[in-house]
């Protein structure tokens, strides 16, 4: 992940502080379990860790990253982060 490059961009979109760390780490969290987000957003810009990090009512024992907590909600909060990642590759990359 790039991380400096990514909380600047945070910034720049006008993220508050508190919410950029959060998405760092989040993304961090994802990536310790799934691997580089890097990796991903080359492979396939991401579309098969947000699909692996998507969650469904039959989905009760999947549990594709540790989380405390309800799983419906805290895979949602992980998306977010990672989709939010994947969007900051793609505007980033067109530079």
């Amino acid at each position: 992940m790039k991380e400096q490059e990514f909380r600047d961009w945070l910034f720049d979109q006008k993220y508050k502080k508190n919410t950029c760390l959060d998405k760092i780490s989040n993304c961090k969290k994802v990536e310790r379990t799934l691997g580089d987000l890097d990796i991903h957003y080359s492979k396939d810009k991401g579309e098969s860790i947000l699909f692996t990090l998507s969650y469904s009512k039959e989905d009760i024992n999947y549990e594709p990253v540790p989380i405390k907590g309800n799983m419906r909600n805290g895979l949602a909060t992980l998306r977010c982060s990672v989709r939010r990642y994947m969007r900051f590759r793609e505007e980033t990359s067109l530079r």
